[in-house]
């Protein structure tokens, strides 16, 4: 099962995949985070996205589908950025099928913004409205995206597993 934690950026994604990683289940860090932190760069180039794409499919790929597997963003999220910044999908995401690729979609409300070196966006508005666009490409994808309100981490983390019990009968 592919459960994803999407949203935009400050909604405590990375948090909450590392909280149910130590809670033992598999997750599948932001690729998007591991090639901006090798690049170090914040500049957004068709070229990145490229990369990013392409290295998002290949660990989309390894998953084993016979458990809960929770992933720090999808491609869809890829699909929104590339969109955003540069106006068009890298060339590998194009015709892509978006549809059914994740069996669950969580997104968390935000928290404040912080600039954490890495992040493209401009601030509060500009991390919002990619928020906005990332639920809204979900949706316009198939998905039935599920809220996460803010609480404190120990409640979002049972929140999401309680209610993969209730739609999946998943949560282990």
């Amino acid at each position: 099962m592919r459960v994803v934690i999407s949203g935009g950026p400050c909604s405590g994604k990375s948090t909450l995949i590392r909280e149910l990683g130590n809670k033992g289940y598999a997750v599948m860090k932001e690729v998007a985070r591991k090639v901006l932190d090798t690049k170090g760069t914040r500049e957004v180039s068709v070229d990145l996205q490229m990369e990013i794409a392409s290295r998002q499919i290949e660990c989309e790929n390894e998953l084993n589908d016979g458990e809960i597997t929770f992933l720090d963003r999808g491609l869809v999220d890829v699909m929104v950025y590339s969109n955003h910044f540069l106006g068009g999908l890298p060339n590998v995401l194009e015709g892509f099928q978006f549809r059914n690729r994740y069996d669950v979609v969580f997104i968390p409300d935000r928290l404040p913004f912080e600039d954490d070196g890495l992040r493209i966006e401009s601030g509060e508005e500009h991390a919002q409205a990619l928020h906005d666009e990332v639920w809204k490409a979900y949706e316009d994808c198939g998905y039935d995206v599920e809220r996460v309100p803010v609480m404190p981490l120990e409640e979002r983390v049972d929140y999401i597993i309680d209610h993969l019990k209730k739609v999946k009968g998943g949560g282990r």
